[in-house]
């Protein structure tokens, strides 16, 4: 479906610049022989092998989160798409958090527990898949900036995961921070950054959580 629609848009761009020619005439001698070349060079797909293929390239084609506050309230959603070519596409839209910076990461687990005195606790540390110090945790993101009226959205590519590694044993959850994300700048005439500094980018109480799931396939 999204190869169709980017096929669309491609063949609307390329008519927009005069590089397609439509409703081009042809011979029916040219017809002939250009239907008897397409079918030379075509290979035969059974409709078994045929759903099979449109299965498989469904399988973890995306994730989506509903994103809550400490009260249980709906305030967003993260949609991740799969780009291709390694690529994961993550847009998350938000509303009702306070004006300003915020860090905004994935976390490596998917619990969003808001009780205790530390809200969504449970979704653990920064998740990533190596030893990295952040900001190059696997799930370190782009820090999210909220306007005045409290609403929030931003949309990026990454290459540091593909949708299927989100889906591990435990999962993953997008937690929102309530101070902004230093990405570990500290320069040298500040001292050496700590480790509440690297493990966490100094973001604060968690504002918001959502538990990363398996987006339906799109028909």
């Amino acid at each position: 479906m999204r190869q169709a629609i980017l096929a669309v848009l491609i063949v609307g761009l390329l008519i927009t610049a005069g590089l397609v020619v439509v409703a081009q005439e042809a011979t029916p001698e040219a017809t002939a022989d250009a239907t008897a070349e397409a079918t030379a060079g075509a290979e035969t797909t059974t409709g078994a092998e045929a759903t099979a293929e449109a299965t498989t390239s469904a399988v973890m084609s995306g994730g989506q989160a509903d994103i809550l506050d400490v009260n249980g309230n709906t305030i967003g959603q993260m949609i991740l798409v799969d780009a291709g070519n390694g690529k994961t596409v993550i847009q998350i839209q938000v509303t009702n958090l306070p004006p300003g910076w915020h860090g905004f990461h994935l976390h490596e687990t998917g619990t969003c527990d808001a009780a205790g005195d530390q809200p969504f606790a449970s979704a653990g540390g920064h998740w990533t898949m190596g030893g990295e110090a952040h900001p190059n945790h696997t799930g370190d993101m782009p820090p999210l900036l909220t306007g005045q009226d409290g609403t929030a959205r931003l949309a990026f590519e990454t290459d540091r995961f593909t949708i299927g590694d989100l889906f591990d044993a435990d999962g993953t959850a997008v937690v929102i921070h309530a101070n902004p994300d230093n990405l570990a700048h500290i320069p040298e005439r500040y001292g050496t950054p700590d480790e509440e500094t690297l493990d966490a980018c100094d973001g604060g109480d968690r504002l918001a959580c959502g538990v990363v799931m398996e987006a339906a396939p799109a028909q």
